[in-house]
């Protein structure tokens, strides 16, 4: 994970949070650009360069997004909306292709559940986005996002992207509070405390209440259910976490918290 947030902003903090909100919620490109030429990370442009550069081609930069209204013959599974309201993806991957070359992607759009911003953790678990659009095959991609939570978006996008045959070379994101240049794929140590913590049934619950297999985890997703299982049920065993694991699923799926 490449994350190009430079710390000590200082005297500018004011005025970053009106262009964070001005970008983030009013899709306000101006303000995207130049909060984005504010953090800036040369040394992230470098880093994703080498990611692909044995490729010997430029790749296709791609963000999570749903589709616009004016977009026309769109699959059934799209589902209608506004449209954008987040500007900073689209002006840091316009900012990676003028430092990098290479192109934005166009045609892969996120076609169910927009907008994750507000969902609590578990509830990310259990909505996960879908994306529809073509795959090409001829460059490698880079995804791109403004922010990276528990990384399930840009793991659903990879997803898509993989599934049909393309490649991913890297992610990138503006912020992501574990710091810079994290690891978006489950780890084996993290992989092994999931069954330590939770036992080896955390499989089976996780494929049973999320639909997919938990080796399919983003490494903050992993990281995320043991500091939870730490912090609420540190005096229990396995099984009792693992109960209360499947509980607190329960409970966003029936009652959305």
């Amino acid at each position: 994970m490449l994350k190009g947030e430079r710390e000590g902003l200082g005297p500018r903090k004011e005025k970053i949070q009106a262009l964070y909100s001005a970008a983030k919620t009013e899709n306000n490109l101006e303000a995207a650009f130049e909060l984005v030429d504010l953090i800036y990370s040369g040394e992230v442009e470098e880093k994703l360069i080498d990611s692909f550069f044995e490729g010997g081609v430029a790749p296709i930069f791609v963000l999570p997004h749903p589709a616009f209204v004016v977009e026309r013959n769109l699959t059934p599974e799209v589902v209608p909306s506004a449209g954008p309201t987040n500007a900073l993806p689209f002006a840091y991957a316009a900012r990676l292709q003028q430092a990098i070359g290479g192109e934005v992607d166009s045609d892969i759009v996120q076609a169910a559940r927009v907008g994750r911003t507000a969902l609590n953790r578990f509830q990310r678990f259990l909505w996960q986005p879908q994306f529809v659009g073509d795959v090409r095959t001829d460059r490698p991609y880079v995804l791109v996002d403004d922010a990276v939570t528990i990384g399930g978006t840009v793991a659903a996008l990879c997803s898509h992207i993989v599934r049909a045959g393309g490649t991913v070379a890297a992610v990138t994101a503006l912020a992501h509070k574990s710091g810079q240049h994290q690891p978006l794929a489950l780890t084996n140590r993290t992989r092994h405390l999931l069954d330590t913590v939770y036992t080896v049934g955390i499989a089976q619950l996780w494929k049973e209440a999320i639909g997919h297999e938990i080796d399919c985890l983003t490494e903050p997703e992993g990281a995320f259910l043991l500091e939870w299982a730490n912090e609420h049920h540190g005096s229990g065993d396995g099984h009792s976490r693992l109960l209360a694991l499947r509980t607190r699923l329960l409970k966003a799926r029936d009652q959305g918290e």
